[in-house]
């Protein structure tokens, strides 16, 4: 029989509690002008709009100050009832936990049995522990970093630009994207090597060399070197990306030849850590010559002006990456061939 009591009672109070709730009414103004609403009253005449349908989705009776017209078409919409609905929630622990300290109460003081009045004692425990727990968690929360409360789906566009193995990066504003009329790099004496892509092997060739075997790059140089460059021969291989590919004319590979333009002479990760994007242009090359290894540097940098090499490196970069065809110099010819390299 007291169970049936209790029942009703806390039927009565969560009535009452949620009761408002119903006299909540929602409308839509048009986008061009703001909501308009008559005064009402608080029997069963709510305040409606005048100037209904509308767009903007408005509270007639908040739960508090801060449900203010809430424009559903707005930014962040979502944001706003997310961050909201944490606010109304730790309101609704709050009063769920006064009417089970409510209800214990009376439970302890209205049972004369021992066991009754420990489970009242016990309910009052409970609704205190819960209230502290929801109140604490948003205090301690608050206290270390206020946005640590907010939900914000606000997420910014990234544009990621893959230079990993990217033979070069800078940018080439000049050399002639049509096939090397002499020299090693005409189509015919690539045929044997880049098959049906020859053409455009040689196209490669002459905007990254003019199809001079001994060129060394002019874009390809450490940023607080200038005389110091990294890339030469026909197709203009970068021995920081590909040193590993390369042996030089004394037999020693060609890797770790520079390091990263720092005091602790960083060593540097193939494609990445020499690169940054300040000026002079768009992309720049933080990177100096490992100490004592300019010897190694001549060996190789001669291996690379032999022809021979400087193309059979080119074909394995070549048949390594073939999304885009000719992968490893996308990035900084394609300004130069875009439409005459195949996939481009």
């Amino acid at each position: 029989m007291k169970k049936f009591f209790l029942y009703i009672f806390i039927s009565i109070v969560l009535s009452g509690l949620f009761s408002p709730v119903f006299n909540v009414q929602a409308s839509s103004t048009d986008p061009s002008e703001p909501c308009r609403f008559n005064q009402g009253d608080n029997g069963n005449n709510p305040a409606t709009a005048t100037n209904y349908p509308c767009e903007q989705y408005v509270l007639l009776s908040p739960f508090s100050t801060s449900l203010v017209n809430v424009d559903t078409a707005g930014p962040n919409a979502l944001e706003k009832y997310l961050n909201l609905m944490i606010k109304i929630i730790i309101g609704l622990s709050a009063v769920l936990a006064m009417v089970m300290i409510f209800m214990g109460g009376i439970e302890y003081m209205t049972s004369e049995v021992i066991s009754n009045k420990e489970h009242g004692k016990e309910r009052i425990r409970n609704a205190l522990f819960g209230l502290l727990l929801a109140l604490g968690s948003y205090v301690l929360l608050n206290t270390i970093n206020p946005d640590l409360l907010k939900t914000s789906l606000d997420i910014e566009n990234v544009t990621l630009t893959v230079i990993d193995t990217a033979n070069s990066v800078i940018v080439k504003t000049s050399g002639s994207c049509t096939p090397t009329p002499t020299g090693p790099c005409v189509p015919s004496s690539l045929y044997s090597t880049f098959g049906d892509s020859s053409t455009d092997a040689s196209k490669i060739c002459n905007v990254e060399s003019g199809g001079q075997a001994d060129r060394e790059s002019s874009g390809d140089r450490c940023q607080n070197n200038p005389l110091l460059t990294f890339s030469y021969g026909l197709f203009q291989i970068n021995l920081i990306a590909h040193g590993d590919k390369v042996i030089g004319t004394n037999g020693e590979s060609c890797t770790n030849l520079f390091v990263q333009d720092n005091v602790q002479n960083t060593p540097i990760r193939r494609g990445r850590d020499y690169i940054v994007g300040n000026s002079p242009g768009p992309y720049s090359y933080s990177c100096k010559l490992n100490p004592e290894q300019g010897a190694r540097l001549a060996s190789c940098r001669d291996a690379l002006k032999n022809p021979a090499t400087n193309i059979a490196i080119a074909t394995q970069l070549f048949r390594a990456r073939t999304n885009p065809l000719f992968a490893d110099w996308y990035l900084s010819d394609r300004n130069r061939c875009s439409g005459s390299v195949t996939g481009w």
